[in-house]
């Protein structure tokens, strides 16, 4: 006949062939102990359905034997699953959607955000925008801003005095319009390869040797040379930014 005993530490009602008598084993529902007058290490719980035959000593030894591997095997899987995030591979939350990710992952899986700093600066690239500049890059587009506003201010200078100077000077200053002109389009040139790329620095070079829309050529580099100078955090100023600054 099977053997009732009950839990010590849940309480539930368990039954074990009375082949199993003298043994020990683990309650199926809360893991203890359970020792019964003869205890049984392979518990079952009690229900309506009709007892199963006695097992043979054979049985009785190789099934709790099969029971207590396949608990120890659970556990050791359960314990290499959750180390392998810790020591094999560090997960880290998502900056944007707060999923679970790789830490070296260069783009979450869950969102698409873009992670790695590399990346993410070829993406502004691509995308029109620019990254951080390198200093001396900054360097040099802050020295060619300020040839660019010299001559702004020199070409500005000469067709106000041409309109207000006597005849006879205005010859002068329109000379001086036209050296300010061919200068100016040099800078234009140079400080446009470093904002746009070395055709658009061509494209608006050529542009400024144009009655009338050289200086607004001028305007319009000295504009994106100051957005990106304000960009890399340098304050620019009326005659540019300070190249003690960078």
């Amino acid at each position: 006949m099977p053997i009732s005993v009950k839990c010590t530490d849940c309480g539930k009602s368990l039954r074990a062939p009375d082949a199993l008598a003298g043994k020990k084993a683990k309650c199926p529902d809360c893991g203890a102990t359970v020792p019964i007058p003869s205890a049984a290490i392979d518990a079952e719980e009690i229900s309506d359905e009709p007892a199963s035959k006695p097992l043979s000593k054979s049985q009785a030894k190789s099934k709790p034997a099969e029971d207590e591997n396949e608990s120890d095997f659970d556990d050791a899987e359960d314990e290499q699953a959750d180390g392998s995030d810790d020591e094999g591979t560090k997960r880290k939350a998502c900056p944007m959607c707060g999923e679970m990710i790789v830490a070296s992952a260069a783009k979450c899986r869950f969102c698409g955000e873009t992670l790695d700093p590399e990346l993410r600066k070829r993406g502004k690239k691509r995308a029109g925008g620019r990254g951080k500049e390198a200093p001396e890059d900054l360097r040099a587009i802050a020295k060619y801003q300020k040839g660019v506003l010299l001559c702004i201010l020199v070409e500005l200078l000469a067709l106000g005095l041409q309109v207000a100077a006597p005849q006879q000077l205005r010859p002068l200053f329109g000379i001086g319009y036209l050296v300010a002109s061919l200068v100016a389009t040099v800078f234009v040139f140079l400080l446009a390869m470093k904002v746009y790329s070395t055709g658009m620095g061509v494209f608006w070079g050529i542009l400024t040797l144009i009655p009338c829309l050289g200086l607004l050529v001028l305007l319009i580099v000295n504009s994106k040379a100051t957005g990106v100078l304000k960009e890399n955090g340098i304050s620019v100023g009326l005659l540019g930014a300070k190249l003690s600054d960078i």
